[in-house]
């Protein structure tokens, strides 16, 4: 099959904003089945997308757009954003319940991440290293949850039994472990994660709409505020830290695509937890939210458009400088600022 598509159509733009260049759509990418995931590595040099409900990983060069590897993993699931490059360039990706890619225990009773080889398309091993056989307790990051990566590629924290655990890819052992903590009226769990620039802190969305940060050595008790209130599992789907760290955006799922858009995506400083933007003009629930590298464009994905924002003013509330009727799952930057997004059996690039 072929996964360049070079007549690319350009994004409709809104007026222009200052000096800021707007983003343009300059090239599409194909992959089989549908796009759960995009994610570019440390370097910029590759760019790879999770697509079939997770069943297959295609990897590009974004120097020509060729397809540099194709590979199918053991099992599948619809894993939403569970996928990342290391810096050595392997690929995190979670694991299917039932199956262990592990090449030293072929046993299946492992639900974790698998660290695969992006050159030769092969697992590598568990996230965290349990061993053969699996040592307990067992860690269950299972294909539907998710997980983040440290933006030096140290720390990764994936959502587990409700809560969050911890751990470091130097010698892939736990670190910590985060309990969620309980809503006045429910239980409550994780439902999404994101670690701050520093890897000092860790802030954790729930599927009741609150948004817990918490001290990665332990030091202090959780700061708590709610994102996104109601009796009916509002969800924070979607956490992202800005470059500097000072503020967070949440993004609220379980939404019915077409209903009045109030505010499902919200920028909070991190701070004291005062809300500094309320973004709209969504059509459903948001997927995946990004900053560009040095902070000044915020972009956020959902079922039914692809927005971009002018955010270099925070605290002043962002300017919408892009609306484009793509429905998107999952959105990254590049180091050098490239946006990829996900959009059905394709990947939309701008620049």
């Amino acid at each position: 099959m072929s996964h360049v598509i070079t007549n690319a159509w350009s994004a409709p733009l809104s007026s222009s904003t200052n000096e800021m260049q707007l983003p343009r759509e300059v090239r599409r990418l194909r992959a089989e089945g549908y796009v759960n995931a995009v994610t570019w590595s440390f370097d910029g040099s590759r760019l790879a997308a999770l697509s079939n409900f997770g069943g297959i990983v295609t990897i590009w060069d974004p120097n020509s757009w060729s397809v540099v590897k194709e590979f199918k993993r053991d099992g599948g699931a619809y894993s939403q954003n569970s996928f990342a490059f290391l810096p050595d360039g392997t690929l995190l990706i979670t694991t299917a319940g039932g199956r262990s890619p592990d090449p030293r225990c072929p046993t299946p009773t492992i639900s974790s991440l698998t660290q695969w080889d992006s050159d030769t398309g092969q697992p590598v091993r568990h996230i965290p290293d349990l061993g053969c056989p699996p040592k307990s307790p067992s860690v269950p990051i299972g294909p539907t949850d998710t997980f983040a990566l440290s933006a030096d590629g140290s720390l990764i924290a994936g959502i587990s039994g409700g809560g969050v655990i911890l751990f470091e890819t130097h010698g892939w052992s736990i670190v910590r472990r985060f309990a969620t903590p309980a809503t006045p009226k429910h239980p409550d769990f994780a439902a999404s994660v994101a670690i701050s620039p520093d890897a000092r802190q860790i802030a954790v969305g729930t599927g009741f709409g609150h948004v817990h940060i918490f001290a990665v050595d332990g030091s202090a008790a959780p700061f708590s505020f709610v994102a996104f209130d109601g009796d009916f599992a509002p969800g924070c789907n979607a956490i992202t830290f800005r470059p500097d760290g000072h503020f967070l955006a949440t993004g609220r799922g379980l939404v019915s695509a077409g209903a009045s858009d109030d505010g499902w995506t919200r920028i909070w400083r991190v701070s004291d937890g005062a809300m500094v933007a309320n973004l709209t003009g969504g059509a459903g629930s948001v997927r995946s939210a990004a900053w560009n590298p040095n902070g000044n464009m915020f972009v956020v994905a959902d079922d039914r458009t692809l927005r971009l924002w002018q955010s270099s003013e925070l605290p002043e509330a962002p300017r919408l400088i892009t609306k484009v009727s793509n429905r998107s799952y999952s959105v990254q930057f590049s180091p050098s600022g490239i946006l990829a997004a996900s959009d059905g059996t394709e990947i939309a690039i701008y620049r």
